[in-house]
């Protein structure tokens, strides 16, 4: 079983920021659809951002009609609007450039059936990077990551579990950054592209 692939190559090229002092900064990459509880994410960082003014969230993603109202309503009441940013759909090269600036990557879910099937193609490319991930325990996600070791695991929809982990991030800046590097060889190990190919490559030459 293949649970997700990514070409670990584009990430190589990231030029990870190392000033300790800039704004702390959040990142969450999405369709803003039900499954993803953007309420519940904004929610939870308002209530990390009530005790420390150095961070922000921000959302980027191609959100759908119906979607977009919600978010934007969202944003613009949040006791943190000016600390939220949305930047919509990004290219390729300026998604990879978010990345490499982010401190701390959010693959959150609720729990629903879709969410719950397989493991999150997002998530790959989130660890591949080498930045510490805060995951939702949905589908597969604990067949390959272990909290505190590779990822940050929360439970899908948790209020309480996701602002803590957030809360968490800020007060173990050096443990989060092995996760982030344990993140980066699961991903290696797990879901590298090539890797699979060459398995599929040699499935057919053993036909």
């Amino acid at each position: 079983m293949i649970p997700g692939s990514v070409h670990l190559e584009d990430f190589e090229r990231l030029s990870i920021h190392t000033d300790d002092n800039h704004q702390f900064v959040f990142f969450f990459g999405g369709s803003f659809s039900e499954k993803d509880g953007i309420d519940i994410m904004i929610r939870a960082f308002e209530l990390v951002a009530s005790i420390n003014p150095q961070l922000k969230l921000v959302l980027t993603g191609e959100a759908a009609d119906r979607h977009l109202g919600t978010l934007l309503k969202l944003i613009e009441t949040s006791s943190a609007k000016g600390r939220v940013q949305y930047m919509g759909f990004l290219s390729r090269d300026r998604y990879l450039a978010q990345l490499a600036r982010a401190d701390v990557l959010l693959m959150l879910r609720v729990n629903s059936p879709f969410a719950n099937a397989g493991f999150p193609f997002k998530l790959t490319e989130y660890l591949a990077s080498g930045r510490p991930v805060i995951a939702s325990k949905v589908g597969d996600v604990e067949k390959y990551l272990t909290h505190k070791k590779n990822a940050i695991l929360v439970e899908p929809g948790n209020l309480d579990q996701i602002s803590s982990a957030m809360l968490y991030c800020l007060t173990h800046k050096s443990e989060i950054k092995d996760i982030g590097n344990n993140g980066r060889l699961a991903a290696e190990k797990w879901f590298g592209a090539n890797q699979h190919s060459m398995q599929l490559l040699d499935f057919f030459e053993r036909l």
